[in-house]
Parts: structure tokens; sequence; C-alpha cells
């Protein structure tokens, strides 16, 4: 595959190109005012590694419902120009000169449609929610049963090692905010990883990264500025097979 760029990016959507946990957030948009709680729970216990992406998803779209198209239109209306905004110049000039991809466990339906004139669908990966609302509806699906939707819900480090197949040892970097990210790295599917730190209560990754057995190859970048001011720098490095770790100790908080 012809590439362009220093490394191929990987990055996550929810809480960390965009603001919220887009799920979340059309869930709120149901009469669930005495579930609101228990689903952002749920949520943080998926981030957090606690509980699996699957179960994570299988108990909020059980407790919370399963969005309709419909639904999910009202919603990207609502937010579309919030996520364009939110993409910066920078962000812009980056995706232009590197190999980018939104691996997330958000589902594509929502995704795609937000990141339409910015992303190709080609370069997203996301949960397929017109497959699961059909296998429920034909009663394939069980969302009472544990475990039913493992085999609808992606695995980053799968999905990644997959699309490496095509790049010829390119280094590659994914760059998000939880467990299930770094998990990423530390399952080798990835090179390097960046902690998106300006989302906060993110203890369980901070653990994690402490304890990493390679730390030349992480960092944790505590604002939005901070990382679109040093990425060029980072992919360098990258690039130069030097250590990232010590960049710049001002990009860096203490984990």
């Amino acid at each position: 595959m012809k590439t362009k760029g220093k490394a191929v990016i990987f990055v996550d959507f929810d809480s960390c190109w965009f603001k919220d946990e887009s799920l979340d957030e059309i869930l709120k948009l149901f009469p669930l005012s005495d579930k609101i709680n228990y689903i952002d729970k749920i949520c943080r216990q998926g981030m957090g590694g606690n509980i699996s992406q699957a179960e994570s998803i299988r108990l909020r779209l059980l407790h919370g419902g399963v969005p309709t198209q419909e639904n999910i239109d009202q919603y990207i209306a609502k937010n579309k120009e919030r996520v364009i905004q939110r993409i910066s110049n920078a962000l812009r000039e980056e995706i232009k000169k590197n190999q980018v991809y939104v691996v997330s466990g958000g589902f594509r339906e929502v995704i795609n449609p937000l990141l339409d004139g910015v992303l190709d669908s080609e370069f997203i990966r996301a949960n397929p929610l017109d497959v699961i609302r059909e296998s429920i509806n034909t009663n394939n699906l069980d969302l009472e049963s544990r475990d039913s939707l493992d085999q609808y819900i992606l695995v980053k480090e799968a999905v990644i090692k997959e699309i490496m197949e095509s790049y010829n040892d390119l280094p590659c970097i994914m760059i998000g905010d939880s467990v299930t990210d770094f998990r990423v790295y530390t399952s080798g599917a990835v090179t390097h990883f960046l902690q998106a730190a300006w989302i906060k209560n993110r203890n369980k990754v901070c653990e994690a990264m402490r304890n990493a057995r390679d730390r030349s190859k992480i960092l944790q970048i505590r604002s939005e500025e901070d990382f679109y001011k040093w990425f060029p720098d980072i992919l360098d490095c990258v690039e130069n097979k030097q250590d990232i770790f010590g960049i710049n100790p001002q990009i860096q908080m203490s984990y």
C-alpha cells in the first residue's frame, strides 16, 4: 500500500477526538433520567478495564435502549458542527500529511457521518449498530445473555494488527485515553502510545502506564494545545527511533 507521512496513526474517537461518549449522549435523548447514572458507571467500568468493551456496550444497550436511525440522525444534526469545530487546522494538517485511522468502540453509523468531509470512511473502523439492531429484531441476539455481543464488537488490537499488515513495519502510534486503548500498545499492535491526558478520571490507564516494561515509547500529554504543538517533534522521534518519553518534560504529567 502506498503510504504518506512518518507513521501510521490510530486515534480513538469517543472522549478523545470527540469530547463525549456518543452512545451515552444518544441514550440521554431517551426518557432515562433514572438510569443515566448507571449508564455512566458502566461506561467508566468499560474504559477502566473492569469489564470488557463488549459487556459495557451490552449493558448500556440493554438498560438504555438500542438507538434507532432517527435517534442517530437527531444526534448527528445536533453535534456535527461541534465535532467539526473541534478539529483544529493543526489536526487537519496532520491528517493530510500522515496515514490516520479512527479505531473506535463506538458505532460507525454515528462516527462516519460526524467525520464526513474530514476522514474517508475507509479509514474509520467502528462497531456495526445496524447489524446488532437487525440481529435483535430477528431474535438472533438476546441482550439479556452475557457475552452475547462478543461476536459483534471489534477488538482494537486485532483490527490494528490487520491494518498494519499492509504497511511494511512502518512505525505506528495509538492515541487514546483509556485502558482499552493502552492495551493496543501492550499487545504489540502498535509501537507507541500517546495518552490524551486532558481527559480526566483515567486512573487505571495511569497505573498501567506506570507498570509498562518499556516507557520510552509512551507519552502522556496534558492538553490538546500541547498535543498539536509537539506532535511533529514526536513523529520525528518515532521516525528516527528515538525515545519519546523525555521529548519535553513540560508535556508530561506524573503517572
